[in-house]
């Protein structure tokens, strides 16, 4: 019986590695490289995949020069819906939906299910 090796895993806007973790815990593997700008997001993933390489900002990358992955993940790039305003919910940082209650929530839930939004829901402020 032949054992397939494990897959070689890919990271774009990779946060702080959370969806990295569970597909390698899953599906086995380990994380390749990872692209990812956020300084402290850098920080936690330099220390939990110490020598796996950062390729930086993904509009910048030569992927003829990436290793080949057999798994590409990717995060949701939050630079346009990251904002701070106590107790409010927002979908992006232009469509303000409310006071957090559980109305509005299932209004963001509608928004992410139908594409009208960016892929998640910021709870700003706390």
């Amino acid at each position: 019986m032949t054992t397939n090796p494990p897959p070689r895993i890919g990271s774009l806007c990779t946060g702080y590695g959370g969806l990295d973790l569970a597909v390698e815990l899953v599906l086995g593997g380990r994380l390749s490289w990872y692209a990812e700008v956020d300084r402290h997001a850098c920080t936690v993933l330099a220390r939990h995949w110490p020598g796996v390489p950062n390729l930086g900002d993904i509009r910048a990358v030569d992927w003829t020069r990436a290793a080949p992955v057999d798994i590409v993940t990717a995060g949701c790039p939050c630079q346009d819906i990251s904002s701070v305003e106590a107790g409010v919910l927002r979908s992006t940082l232009t469509r303000q939906l409310g006071p957090i209650n559980a109305e509005n929530l299932r209004r963001a839930h509608e928004l992410v299910e139908t594409a009208a939004t960016i892929g998640k829901v910021v709870v700003a402020g706390f």
